[in-house]
């Protein structure tokens, strides 16, 4: 009998996976995608979160392959409005979502576990009866002690329960750029921009540019002005999906691209505090 079925293998999926391997607990980890995003998305790691990382033994992995990030800049227009420098203590590091989980799923397989790969959850109900849809086309029955739903805000886990996420949500459209530098960029610094003609952010990934990114063939070059051009780029996005992302890479003049365009549905929680134990 599986003792907990983790149904999605991004960050939380895989953090869970490993917390309850640690402590000898039997795990299926299971995620619908055939394999990781390879996009770069969700790039800030906090304090809180190297936290819970060092518990896990990769915090020392994680800060070897990430970036800190020691301010936040905001512009308006070209003009810069403020500066939100970062003390040691409470600096983030920067480090795409695909790099994290790869980190997170080397951990994983240390553990003995493994992500079932193109495996969909397609039942679930409050008695612990679950239906997975395999990649063959069978479908498989099991009863797990317990069900995480980690599969993200459309989580099906969610739904099939009929669980209501509390808040409002909207869409956004984001367009998502990894480049190189061919030219200066502030050390540690991510910045934010503002303009009637919309906003945009920059900021410095390590991965940006490492081939680590699919690049079409249909790709062109950017071209792009720092920091203060009334338009931050010009160009089209060669490929879309639907996820939601961050905005990584930036040039002090002009940089070959990747670029990628998605659509994001943010969502503002409403919820209590959380109660000490």
């Amino acid at each position: 009998m599986t003792g907990v079925l983790v149904v999605g293998a991004g960050p939380s999926g895989l953090v869970t996976a490993c917390e309850l391997l640690r402590r000898g607990v039997t795990v299926r980890l299971v995620d619908a995608a055939p394999r990781p995003a390879p996009y770069s998305k969700a790039l800030l790691l906090w304090p809180p979160t190297l936290r819970v990382l060092a518990g896990l033994g990769v915090r020392a992995t994680v800060e070897r392959a990430a970036l800190p990030i020691r301010a936040f800049r905001y512009f308006s227009g070209g003009r810069p409005l403020a500066a939100l420098p970062f003390p040691d203590s409470l600096a983030p590091l920067c480090l795409p979502q695909r790099e994290t989980e790869r980190i997170l799923t080397d951990r994983l397989h240390q553990l003995g576990g493994a992500v079932e790969r193109g495996v969909r959850l397609t039942t679930v109900d409050g008695t612990g009866a679950a239906t997975l849809a395999l990649p063959d086309g069978r479908l498989e029955h099991i009863h797990p002690q317990w069900v995480v739903g980690a599969d993200g805000a459309s989580s099906t886990v969610r739904k099939r329960l009929g669980l209501r996420l509390a808040g409002s949500t909207h869409e956004e459209s984001y367009l998502v750029v990894d480049a190189t530098a061919t030219g200066p960029l502030p050390d540690g610094e991510a910045h934010y921009h503002q303009s009637p003609r919309g906003r945009w952010s920059w900021w410095p990934c390590p991965a940006a540019g490492t081939g680590s990114s699919p690049t079409p063939a249909r790709a062109r070059p950017w071209t792009a002005s720092w920091p203060s051009a009334d338009r931050p780029a010009s160009g089209s996005a060669p490929w879309s999906g639907p996820a939601r992302s961050g905005c990584t890479g930036g040039s002090a003049r002009g940089f070959s691209t990747a670029a990628s365009s998605w659509s994001a549905t943010p969502h503002t929680c409403t919820a209590r505090p959380a109660a000490r134990a």
